[in-house]
């Protein structure tokens, strides 16, 4: 293969080698002068970069993706998909359930307080002489004579008040509360953990009344 450079001559056109003094295809003479500068002849691009041109553009069309610096034969990869987007829907359900949960909380925190509070402050009527005036008008007047310590509470799991308390003879009190003919009575009472009785009029007119008498 002949690797020779070739210039072009300036009278016809023609490519003659390089160094020749005469064109082979007019005659003229070949002046160093007059001879053009030799051709740059473009050099073919190889398969490898054509296809690295064509993996270029067709990553220009996924948006922001950085383009590698050599070419691979592996699929530009997928979008990433965005995980935000299922976040925020699940963020104000998840919200809206933790404030139904502390709103719940609260509202059986002050269902307990309130029915505590009314006992507390509730009385009895035991059907004595008009004459006669116990010295304590309200369940909590009472206990607060009556026993040397004591704590209110509330029942879940009998939806019911209750009260523990000692007397000064170090006797363990247990009552549960209820309501019996529009009153607020005592049903359910223990002493150092045994009922003496189970009816509630004799609850209220053996234990309860002398409790209101003390």
């Amino acid at each position: 293969m002949n690797t020779a450079m070739k210039i072009k001559c300036v009278t016809c056109g023609a490519l003659v080698e390089e160094g020749s003094v005469i064109c082979g295809n007019c005659g003229r003479v070949l002046a160093p002068r007059q001879q053009a500068q030799p051709m740059q002849t473009r050099p073919i691009q190889s398969v490898r970069q054509t296809n690295q041109m064509q993996y270029e553009r067709r990553y220009q069309n996924y948006g922001n993706y950085s383009v590698p610096p050599a070419y691979s034969h592996r699929q530009p990869p997928p979008e990433p998909r965005s995980r935000k987007g299922g976040r925020s829907r699940l963020a104000p359900v998840i919200g809206w359930l933790i404030a139904l949960t502390v709103v719940a909380v609260l509202v059986v925190i002050a269902y307990a307080a309130v029915r505590v509070y009314l006992v507390k402050r509730s009385g009895y009527d035991f059907g004595l002489n008009d004459k006669i005036k116990l010295p304590s008008s309200t369940y909590s007047e009472a206990f607060d004579r009556y026993f040397t310590d004591g704590k209110w509470d509330f029942s879940f799991k009998k939806n019911a008040v209750t009260f523990k308390g000692k007397d000064d003879r170090g006797r363990e009190f247990k009552l549960v509360f209820g309501r019996r003919g529009g009153q607020t009575v005592v049903t359910e009472l223990t002493i150092n953990g045994k009922a003496p009785t189970t009816d509630v009029n004799d609850i209220m007119a053996n234990y309860v009344m002398g409790m209101f008498m003390a």
